[in-house]
């Protein structure tokens, strides 16, 4: 039972280590769903092409951090990030900058690497431990009453 405990303290503290690091990108970017779009400053987009809010930046991130979820390397936390009619969003879209809006243009998705999938099953294996656990305890306590 003891080892059990020690093995999942050494994943959580091995969990940081386990996570993507930033791609070394030198222009200002957005993040949406994993995929990387670059920023266009020098070009705007009018605001009648302007469609619904489809996200917005949750973490402002540099060199050294991993990229999870909506993030951007320039704009701050809560820039909203809007489609733009007639285009794929996949592709393109806008991002609020001061009252203005600026054409960012998908260049790629995250990078995979295998510690992606190692940080994205730790909940899981967390949860199979806990299971597996609680399954041995009952176990353990119907084999002692028994006993008696």
């Amino acid at each position: 039972m003891r080892k059990s405990w020690i093995i999942i303290f050494i994943v959580f503290l091995l969990q940081p280590f386990l996570q993507i690091k930033g791609v070394n990108l030198d222009y200002p970017f957005i993040v949406m769903d994993g995929r990387i779009y670059r920023v266009v400053v020098e070009e705007e987009v009018s605001t009648d092409l302007i469609g619904k809010s489809v996200g917005r930046v949750s973490a402002l991130i540099d060199e050294s951090d991993s990229i999870k979820g909506n993030a951007s390397n320039f704009y701050p936390v809560g820039t909203k990030y809007h489609i733009i009619y007639d285009t794929d969003p996949r592709k393109v879209l806008a991002v609020a900058d001061d009252g203005k809006f600026k054409k960012a243009i998908y260049q790629m998705d995250i990078p995979f690497h295998w510690s992606t999938l190692v940080y994205n099953f730790i909940p899981f294996l967390f949860l199979g431990c806990l299971i597996v656990l609680h399954v041995r305890k009952e176990k353990y306590r119907k084999q002692v009453r028994r006993e008696r």
